[in-house]
């Protein structure tokens, strides 16, 4: 039987004290906005007992706000990166670790990154857009919301590991 061997996964790298909350596990709902509903409507409107996803568009990050994100950079996504996105040192930089000649021009080539660029169809979990509403991102379209059943599923489970660390740990 596939899987018979495993006894259980080393998820210590993916921030096992999240696995203790609330986390999604069973879907509930689709929820659309109404027509003449605004972003903050819509999202105050959605239910406080179950976990949500969201699917929004997001305005650029104006820049007196871009400072307050500087260490915890959100939205990350595939950007198209050209040559005019990199500071003449990134630049400099990025030719000298590719090996290529300081006058070589740089392709456009996709990277999973964070800009203050608008999004577009962006999906993330609604705690994480609140956060992200606190340091001055805007919401300009709500597309949806999924909602989902939620309960803490693994906090047994992580207790447990973390107990038999502890105990078994060796100084």
């Amino acid at each position: 039987e596939e899987g018979a061997n495993t006894m259980y996964v080393d998820y210590n790298s993916l921030y096992p004290s999240v696995c203790v909350d609330d986390l999604p596990h069973k879907f509930d709902r689709e929820i659309l906005p109404e027509e003449d509903q605004t972003p903050t409507e819509f999202l105050n409107a959605l239910p406080g007992d179950r976990y949500c996803f969201v699917e929004v568009d997001i305005a650029a990050l104006a820049p007196e706000h871009q400072a307050k994100v500087r260490h915890y950079p959100m939205f990350p996504n595939n950007e198209v990166i050209k040559q005019e996105y990199l500071s003449p040192d990134q630049q400099r930089r990025y030719r000298l670790n590719s090996k290529m000649g300081e006058d070589d021009l740089i392709k456009e080539h996709a990277r999973n990154v964070t800009t203050f660029f608008p999004k577009t169809k962006y999906i993330c979990s609604l705690s994480y857009l609140k956060v992200a509403i606190g340091v001055g991102y805007e919401v300009t379209k709500i597309h949806k919301a999924m909602a989902f059943h939620q309960a803490k599923v693994f906090e047994e489970y992580t207790r447990r590991l973390y107990a038999l660390k502890r105990d078994y740990s060796v100084e």
